[in-house]
């Protein structure tokens, strides 16, 4: 499919989309994310509350191991139906390439492999070995954290370690990295090939209101390496054809008056962008396939709020969807939830979310509370998701049922408001979850469903209108 194929606008004046090579749809959408196996079994059961076409991202280097695992041997052709029915959208959990969070990144890392081997040798004092076991590409954000992550296991720490923790982003400019990502990225777009309709978005360094122009610079040439690398892969035609995005990780910092990287990602994307549809026109049509379109994950969305940012940051989507437009490409905004939501009046034509509601991976480590384990249970039509006390609260307040959405249930499977103990008044956390809290989530795709509707009868900005009347404070 050629870029001026992507977007178009319908009778109705909706605009529709193609992601990943599929048929036009509707805009604004929903695209949930899973994390785990837990998510694949609430979608499983709960997609029909998703339009058809609505892409669903995945964990890149995770996605083969959850869906390969053995629970899901009766299940084959419900996920292979499932993939047919909505793009699979490879992205790597950028925070964990951020963040000190080197357990989760080690879990990530690895794959399909088991992380007991690499403990054991972690144990053994073999180090280099244990590093080995992971992607090159992943390595050196591994070991740039050795010390926190011997320290969390307590392990002994070596002197090579001792007082070595550093800033994880500087992992980027390490010779393993640069060395490492062509295989890295081959991989997950050969995985992505086994899905009929696949898209992947790579792994980038994130720009912050400091941050030099090398990280912008770093950015595009990470992307630039997936789009080589999907041409590569396409060209073998032993699977399905792979489209990339041009992936951007901002952090609302970059929205301070005193910083001018928002304008500089801009720059660097327009001529990015311009530059592989250029390439891509002198190459065949299925290996010469250009960026699908731009994903924007930008970190802390309530801090735009609580700060005022909110018209420089309508202002920066605006400017990045019309570059995106001038190409005929889509806009997405991953992990945004009720912002997405909020900023598809400004040219954002997918938003997702995690099913548990959070921003990012947590960071593990034992201690949660009970009444923690229920998550968060997003209330249609407030734009909130309230921890379990307060959810508790509403349901003892409304008989134990919240308003129904077609394809999604309306009340716990267990609910006692006469309970002491949580598993008495709810049941088993985990139940809870799988079966009401996060299928709750998948509301999102009603929300869009009634922003489009508002588009197709004239409503200026229908997102907002709809959040205006919502609980959630930074709306209404």
């Amino acid at each position: 499919m050629s870029n001026n194929q992507i977007l178009a606008e319908n009778q109705r004046g909706v605009e529709e989309d193609s992601f990943a090579g599929t048929n036009h749809i509707e805009t604004p959408v929903y695209s949930p994310e899973i994390k785990s196996a837990e998510d694949v079994w609430v979608l499983l059961k709960h997609h029909e509350a998703l339009d058809d076409g609505a892409p669903i991202v995945v964990p890149a280097n995770t996605w083969r191991t959850i869906r390969s695992q053995p629970k899901f041997n009766d299940y084959r052709s419900n996920i292979e139906r499932l993939v047919r029915r909505h793009p699979t959208l490879y992205r790597s959990p950028v925070e964990l390439f951020r963040y000190r969070r080197p357990k989760k990144l080690v879990t990530y890392g690895l794959g399909d492999a088991s992380s007991r081997t690499f403990y054991k040798k972690l144990r053994e004092e073999k180090y280099d070995a244990a590093l080995d076991l992971l992607p090159e590409f992943v390595q050196p954000f591994v070991e740039i954290q050795m010390e926190r992550l011997l320290e969390v296991k307590g392990y002994d720490i070596p002197e090579r370690y001792d007082g070595t923790l550093r800033t994880t982003s500087e992992a980027w400019t390490d010779d393993r990295a640069n060395k490492g990502w062509p295989n890295y990225f081959a991989e997950i777009a050969k995985d992505a090939q086994r899905s009929p309709n696949a898209g992947v978005i790579p792994p980038v360094p994130v720009v912050t209101s400091s941050s030099k122009e090398y990280a912008i610079e770093r950015t595009i040439g990470a992307n630039h390496g997936m789009v080589r690398v999907c041409r590569e892969v396409n060209e073998g035609r032993f699977g399905s054809a792979v489209y990339p995005y041009l992936h951007i990780y901002a952090d609302y910092s970059i929205l301070k008056n005193s910083s001018d990287n928002d304008r500089l990602i801009l720059d660097h994307a327009r001529q990015e962008i311009k530059n592989r549809e250029e390439e891509s026109s002198f190459t065949t049509a299925g290996a010469g396939v250009g960026y699908q379109g731009v994903v924007l994950s930008m970190t802390n969305l309530s801090s735009v709020w609580a700060k005022n940012a909110t018209v420089r940051l309508q202002r920066f989507v605006e400017n990045l969807s019309t570059i995106a437009r001038s190409h005929n490409l889509p806009v997405m905004m991953p992990r945004s939830n009720w912002y997405g939501l909020y900023l598809t009046d400004f040219g954002v034509q997918s938003f997702s979310s995690l099913l548990n509601g959070n921003e990012t991976y947590s960071q593990g480590g034992s201690g949660i509370n009970a009444a923690a384990k229920y998550g968060k249970t997003p209330l249609y039509g407030a734009a909130v998701h309230p921890g379990v006390d307060d959810a508790f609260a509403m349901l003892r307040n409304t008989g134990g049922e919240v308003h129904p959405v077609s394809g999604l249930p309306s009340k716990p499977p267990t609910f006692d408001p006469a309970g002491d103990e949580w598993s008495e008044k709810l049941g088993d956390p985990r139940e809870y979850r799988r079966e009401f809290g996060k299928p709750r989530r998948l509301i999102h795709a009603q929300e869009a469903r009634e922003v489009r509707s508002g588009m197709a009868d004239g409503v200026h900005r229908p997102a907002r209108e709809y959040l205006q009347k919502s609980e959630n404070n930074d709306f209404s």
